[in-house]
């Protein structure tokens, strides 16, 4: 005798340890989402984390989402000679949460250009970065993984300045620390030397006087006149540098594209045009903020 079941199999979902974690985590799994995917996403919630600050927030949302802000960008780098060396060795980048600065000296901060970045009077896209930066004599750039760059962007908060201290140099009339300039990607700027050294003076040639020291910065290595000991500090700039973006993007309430779909506009009886009543959308999101910030509207 045989029995035959009948009926519609159903779906189970089978969590994982990764998923048990995530959940502690307040992270779940998205509809469809590899166990590789996700776990990727629950280690990003302890790299890039979220808060209450604008980049917490870029952070939470793009995660929440299962969007990728860390990978897609704008891919910074150098004019080279045919030898790969920089034409330009004091060329340096900086980005805060309002200026995009590119110099063409970076220690004496003689400014090649500056975008401000919070600027949304026209906005700014990645189009015109691209163009205003490959303007430039000395630079380049190109775009990475944009789907669409004619739209404004929230750029990550980087800076290509990268500085290493306390390099120990051997006794030796040649020191070569080829492999810190190498994975630096050195570009010149300040070096300095404990004041045991009484190295004081750089030069372009073989040392003649004991104060004076020569890098060679193709080969990695500092010429001295005496053999010496100490440490070496210096700056270096890491190129080509990759801004990254996140794909969402933030505004307060009092953005003029905000205030458009919060509320109506209309004609008071001074002829100017202003907005009070929320539209139907408008009231939709205003009732939701309230439902999770204990507020009340207008203060």
């Amino acid at each position: 005798m045989s029995v035959v079941f009948t009926g519609t199999p159903q779906k189970k979902k089978i969590t994982s340890t990764i998923d048990q974690i995530g959940q502690l985590l307040n992270l779940y799994r998205l509809p469809s989402e590899t166990l590789p995917v996700y776990k990727d996403r629950v280690l990003d919630a302890f790299i890039n984390k979220a808060s209450g600050s604008s980049r917490g927030l870029y952070n939470g949302i793009t995660r929440e989402l299962g969007l990728d802000g860390q990978t897609t960008g704008l891919i910074v780098d150098v004019l080279r000679d045919s030898d790969g060396f920089p034409i330009n060795p004091n060329l340096g980048l900086t980005i805060t949460p309002k200026y995009l600065t590119l110099y063409s000296n970076f220690e004496s901060k003689s400014i090649d250009l500056q975008i401000d970045l919070t600027d949304r009077t026209d906005g700014y896209f990645v189009y015109q970065v691209l163009d205003l930066i490959n303007a430039l004599d000395n630079w380049t750039i190109t775009s990475s993984g944009v789907a669409d760059y004619s739209k404004s962007l929230q750029l990550e908060q980087v800076s290509s300045e990268i500085y290493s201290y306390g390099y120990p140099l051997r006794a030796s009339k040649i020191n070569n620390f080829d492999d810190v300039l190498k994975v630096g990607n050195y570009l010149g700027s300040s070096v300095l030397f404990s004041e045991a050294t009484g190295l004081r003076t750089e030069v372009s040639s073989t040392p003649s006087a004991p104060e004076e020291y020569m890098i060679n910065y193709e080969e990695g290595k500092l010429h001295t006149y005496n053999p010496i000991e100490g440490t070496v500090s210096f700056s270096y700039h890491r190129f080509p540098l990759l801004l990254k973006w996140s794909p969402i993007a933030i505004q307060t309430v009092y953005n003029p594209d905000v205030q458009e779909i919060l509320l109506e506009a209309h004609t008071d009886d001074d002829g100017n045009t202003v907005r009070e009543l929320p539209t139907a959308e408008g009231a939709e999101i205003i009732n939701e903020l309230i439902s999770v910030h204990k507020r009340t509207w207008g203060e």
